[in-house]
Parts: structure tokens; sequence; C-alpha cells
């Protein structure tokens, strides 16, 4: 299951809860909520798999900042995908 933005902030803040109990869980915390920061700053939404960005750049200081604006109409290849679960039928009800 892939992770996004919030997610990693999820995690880091049930990690720092923790920490008492497992004093080990610093780096990955710092790391969590680094990961999380940059790619907010950078303009990513909230929504955004984490991991698919650090395995094409390596690190998230070489993520580019996100470029699609808000009100940016969807790209034709967007509005062709089907949307999941929905069921697709001809002429019947």
């Amino acid at each position: 299951m892939a992770v996004t933005i919030l997610d990693a902030l999820r995690n880091a803040n049930y990690n720092l809860d923790n920490m008492r109990v497992m004093p080990g869980l610093y780096p990955i915390v710092k790391s969590q909520l680094n990961n999380a920061l940059v790619l907010l700053e950078k303009g990513w939404p909230i929504y955004q798999e984490v991991e698919p960005l650090l395995e094409e750049f390596g690190d998230m200081e070489n993520v580019p900042s996100y470029t699609r604006r808000i009100f940016e109409p969807p790209s034709p290849a967007d509005v062709a995908k089907p949307l999941l679960g929905v069921r697709y039928t001809r002429g019947k009800k």
C-alpha cells in the first residue's frame, strides 16, 4: 500500500506519541516529517504518493515543484479514464 503525504504526517504523529516507549523512532519521525514538509512546500497535493517520487528522484530535495494549478482543467487523458468502482451499462438501467 502506497503512503501519501497525509499518511506520512499521520504516521509521524503516531510515532511521536510512541517515542517515550521506543526512543529509536526519532530518525524515522524526522524523515517522515521532512519528506512531507518538503513535498508540501514544493506544492504537491496532500494525497500524492511518496514512494513513486522517492524511487524516481532518489531524494525529496531532488523532486521538482508541482506545476499543475488547482483550477487547471483535467487533461483529455484524465477525462478518458473510467471512474473506479463505477459500472458502465449500455441502454439498460
